[in-house]
């Protein structure tokens, strides 16, 4: 049947759009590796492990008869969370937050595309505000090979480059603190800080998803307008760029929260730009006003609650902008004062 065919053939696009995922979190896992050894590794294990049983087990008393194909959108989630955690959080709250995220983010939509919040931000969000002092104390840097080691990394256990900027201190950029900034060799979360890494899996994204950028330009482009035209502290404009977009889990943010498919989505290249910049733009409020010195995972979930209406109004408005030009002939019988009988 050519209806079963068309199924068939999304649910194989869907299976290899997070198999591509997967493949680009290897290289920020491995980061994670490099920086914070074995404890890295062990929780990403949990949550990646813990998402998936509490996938398959949510899909067997939910929907006992039906036996969709696994898309893996479980692993992603778990690892998505992983890695913007400090790689000493507790394992056992890394699991609650994991079981949040796939229970009551995912199951009651039936799967990650159909779900209107994305589970990966609901899950990190919950733990945000359960345990704000773990997930935002971060462990120092355990430079083990001295690959990207200049000089001493900086930082200390428990600071970070976005709670700095949170209470206004600044840093004097230099080559050394750029290249820091770039390798993530900082203390943050523990495989979102590699810019270099993350950047060359936006180059993969030509390959896979090359629309998804869209959202992600359109996010860090709204984010780099603030941090440029309102530094925070006593940084310039051009330092508060720099740090604004390396703090945190900005950039991780760009790649695989904001561009992903959800139910509420935006298919379209220009609503795509749209939706980036609306939620880049929410992001910055709640970092320059909010409670946590990292706001993106909120900026997500309230972007899918409010984009099904703030999309409309804009495209109300840009159709309004952007009208079709005039009929030179309907305009010119207006002139005269009338249609085929006018003299």
């Amino acid at each position: 049947m050519p209806t079963e065919k068309t199924e068939l053939s999304a649910e194989k696009q869907i299976k290899k759009h997070y198999l591509n995922l997967l493949f680009m979190l290897l290289a920020p896992a491995v980061m994670a590796w490099y920086y914070y050894g074995a404890q890295a590794l062990l929780l990403l294990a949990v949550c990646t492990a813990g998402s998936a049983l509490f996938d398959l087990v949510g899909v067997k008393f939910t929907l006992p008869r039906a036996k969709p194909p696994y898309d893996f959108s479980a692993f992603f989630t778990g690892a998505v969370i992983a890695l913007m955690l400090p790689a000493s959080f507790p394992l056992g709250r890394a699991a609650i937050g994991c079981a949040f995220a796939i229970i009551v983010a995912k199951m009651p939509f039936g799967s990650t595309h159909n779900a209107p919040f994305m589970p990966a931000a609901a899950g990190f969000a919950f733990l945000c505000v359960c345990w704000p002092a773990e997930v935002f104390n971060y462990p120092a840097i355990a430079d083990k090979f001295a690959l990207f080691r200049l000089s001493t990394a900086p930082g200390v256990a428990g600071s970070s480059l976005a709670s700095m900027l949170q209470v206004g201190d600044s840093m004097r950029l230099s080559p050394i603190n750029i290249l820091h900034l770039l390798t993530g060799s900082i203390p943050g979360p523990m495989g979102s800080g590699a810019i270099l890494v993350l950047l060359a899996a936006a180059f993969y994204f030509l390959f896979t998803r090359a629309s998804a950028l869209y959202n992600s330009f359109g996010f860090l482009f709204a984010c780099g307008v603030v941090a440029f035209l309102f530094p925070r502290g006593a940084n310039s404009s051009l330092s508060s760029l720099v740090l604004e977009l390396c703090s945190g889990s900005l950039v991780f943010a760009a790649l695989f929260l904001v561009n992903a498919e959800t139910a509420e989505s935006p298919q379209k290249p220009l609503p795509r730009l749209m939706f980036g910049m609306f939620t880049g733009l929410l992001c910055m409020l709640l970092r320059y006003f909010g409670v946590f010195e990292e706001g993106v995972c909120f900026a997500v979930l309230l972007a899918n609650a409010v984009w099904p209406f703030a999309g409309i109004r804009l495209d109300k408005l840009r159709k309004s902008v952007i009208k079709p030009p005039a009929n030179p002939l309907a305009e010119a019988e207006l002139e005269t004062g009338g249609g085929a009988d006018a003299r």
